[in-house]
């Protein structure tokens, strides 16, 4: 009995595990909680940011994607001054970092 409450503890904590961690990774909904509020849900721009979807920069170099996200863009290395925010930092993790630049790159 003692065997079986410990099995079925652990496959209950293995199982939140891995449920908090496939919801972590997920490209699209980190995109629509941190991103879509300026980018648009699709990606599509808005008033506060440019387009993603379907762009050069999306379609380029995934470094340069997780590079943006993470360390941001203001001042000189502000892309688009018709745009009144700058890019803000984003703390994500590598694997969060991987999903939301794929997710961009399914725009």
């Amino acid at each position: 009995m003692k065997k079986l409450i410990l099995t079925a503890a652990f496959a209950l904590v293995l199982g939140f595990g891995l449920t908090g961690s496939a919801i972590a990774t997920d490209g699209g909904a980190i995109f629509k909680s941190k991103c879509s509020a300026c980018h648009g849900a699709n990606g599509q721009g808005g008033p506060m940011a440019p387009a993603l979807a379907g762009t050069d920069f999306i379609k380029g170099d995934a470094g340069s994607i997780k590079a943006t996200i993470k360390d941001g863009r203001e001042g000189g290395a502000k892309k688009y001054p018709k745009f009144a925010l700058s890019m803000p930092k984003f703390n994500l993790s590598d694997a969060e970092l991987d999903a939301v630049t794929g997710h961009l790159k399914g725009l």
